[in-house]
């Protein structure tokens, strides 16, 4: 019962006021929260599986990659609990296989995989599909009632007001591939532009900046003011970035696409680029990139507090890729 618990707090903060549109804000949000929790709690169980095996692999036990491991499993279940057997649990006693532990391990990283699945609204209805058939599956063979945890699922995940838009499960695999493609294969050389948009009046945006200057920053990589005209350009055709507190970096590529990073997603992709010591913490963020979201929002949220001791000066390395616009007398702009 305890994630019924859980989702049963959450659902204490769903606003009451009568303003419509606050309302469905409000609503959504805790609807969210509540879809963080319990993928989280996934996330967690999956983790605590994976330690226990390595643990019990290092003291000699017995561990799911045992071909009789689910097995011995159901048969402690039965006569710990004095139940009776299940509809998948005599062939499990009776057919002991590597099979077995094949499915064991992939129940494991169903859950470990959970904590992707948060900021991914398009797959929120596949996944909801796939917790339904591991608890289906459980229920078959170990008998535990996980009745309230397939009815949790389906009404947060299965019928999630964000996965409206249309999913493509061959494009998502390839994205994540090309993800980690681009962190451990060394790519040949790059000639379309990329440009870091920073808060000219953020003090931590400029020691961000002169945190960079310690590095040798490709000649194709540029830097501009939100400030600044070319920046306004990209947020008209972009609107959703003008009230996002956060530095935004821009892939121009050379069929003339943009790709737009922003928060923790656009440091920790530059910085991987910029060095591969940088390699693991970009790989922590694809794992969770909820983690690293939340922590860069904290900081931008206080960042205005800072007042600086001097008016901040950028160093002569970042200032060479300083994206200079003129104005032109018909009101156009070009960059240079």
């Amino acid at each position: 019962m305890h994630l019924m618990l859980f989702v049963s707090f959450l659902l204490i903060f769903v606003p009451s006021k009568k303003n419509i549109n606050t309302s469905q804000i409000g609503i959504l949000k805790v609807f969210f929260a509540v879809q963080t929790l319990f993928l989280l709690i996934y996330f967690f169980s999956g983790l605590y599986k994976f330690s226990g095996l390595v643990s019990q692999e290092m003291y000699g036990m017995k561990t799911a990659l045992s071909p009789d491991s689910l097995a011995q499993h159901v048969a402690t279940t039965i006569f710990s609990f004095n139940t009776t057997y299940y509809f998948f649990s005599s062939f499990v006693l009776k057919y002991q296989s590597y099979f077995f532990s094949v499915a064991l391990i992939i129940g494991y990283f169903i859950e470990l995989l959970s904590v992707y699945i948060i900021f991914k609204p398009k797959l929120h209805r596949l996944w909801g599909g796939v917790l339904i058939l591991l608890h289906a599956f459980i229920l078959m063979i170990f008998g535990p009632d996980f009745t309230l945890h397939l009815f949790i699922v389906a009404l947060f995940l299965f019928f999630s007001p964000f996965s409206d838009s249309p999913f493509n499960l061959k494009n998502e695999i390839k994205l994540i591939l090309n993800s980690l493609k681009g962190i451990f294969v060394k790519s040949k050389k790059i000639n379309h532009k990329i440009v870091i948009f920073y808060d000219g009046d953020c003090l931590l945006c400029n020691r961000f900046l002169n945190y960079l200057s310690k590095f040798d920053l490709p000649s194709r990589v540029g830097i501009c003011q939100q400030q600044g005209l070319m920046y306004k350009s990209h947020t008209d055709e972009y609107p959703d970035l003008i009230e996002l507190d956060s530095v935004v970096i821009v892939e121009y590529k050379e069929n003339k696409e943009k790709y737009t990073r922003v928060k923790a997603d656009a440091v920790t992709w530059l910085l991987s680029k910029i060095k591969k010591r940088f390699v693991l913490m970009r790989c922590l963020y694809l794992i969770a990139p909820f983690v690293g979201n939340v922590i860069y929002s904290l900081i931008a949220k206080n960042r205005k507090k800072l007042v600086p001791e001097s008016c901040p000066v950028l160093p002569q390395k970042i200032q060479s890729h300083i994206i200079n616009e003129s104005i032109h007398e018909d009101g156009t702009h070009n960059h240079s």
